[in-house]
């Protein structure tokens, strides 16, 4: 194929038809962008490059196009309806034939391992999974002895709408059996949720230990 090499050309080649309508006073790659100044007979008119990128005139018929494009044969095809105009565009290199693949290179050395990431935080609660079957009937069991008296249960619910830590606890007398959803952090007396792990509404349960 054979290379064309534009140098700073005061000289634009046109090829189309009305050259007065589309007037062109540079084109040229310039800072490693392709520069078109020019005017149109109207103000206010789209003016396109190769149907691919536009711009539009001002109000006094001028237009400056800038974009990041290199023709491959280094002409652009302006158009300002209804006129079109081919234009050479300077300090333009056309591109060469492709060339033959080159040979697969060696291949490097494993890089060193990196260092461990840092832990991510926890996530939040998932929702809660779907109730399973109930299961067959075991067989009956032998009879057990008779338990002491159970300690006195009750349970505490707690609103914590709006609230960011809660905290529900048991009497001084009591202990905390369960505490639903899971708590974040729990003692022997109380449990606390924070952050996503707020519910709306949380449930102790609570044993007298006298």
């Amino acid at each position: 194929m054979r290379t064309i090499t534009m140098g700073v050309m005061a000289s634009l080649l046109a090829v189309g038809t009305a050259e007065a309508a589309i007037e062109i006073s540079a084109a040229r790659i310039e800072a490693g962008e392709i520069v078109v100044i020019g005017r149109v007979t109207r103000p206010n008119e789209k003016v396109t490059f190769d149907d691919r990128f536009e711009v539009v005139s001002g109000k006094d018929r001028r237009f400056t196009w800038r974009a990041a494009y290199h023709p491959g044969d280094c002409t652009v095809t302006v158009k300002s309806e209804p006129d079109t105009r081919d234009i050479v565009v300077a300090n333009c290199g056309q591109a060469g034939p492709k060339g033959d693949k080159g040979d697969r290179g060696e291949a490097g050395a494993p890089g060193a391992a990196g260092a461990p990431g840092v832990a991510g935080a926890a996530g939040p609660q998932g929702p809660a999974g779907p109730t399973g079957q109930q299961g067959p009937v075991g067989p009956k069991g032998d009879r057990g002895e008779a338990a002491p008296a159970a300690a006195p249960i009750r349970v505490v619910t707690k609103s914590c709408q709006g609230q960011a830590p809660c905290q529900a606890s048991c009497e001084a007398d009591e202990v905390l059996l369960t505490a639903v959803p899971n708590p974040g952090e729990r003692t022997l007396v109380a449990a606390t949720w924070a952050g996503e792990t707020v519910p709306a509404e949380a449930r102790l349960v609570c044993a007298r230990t006298k």
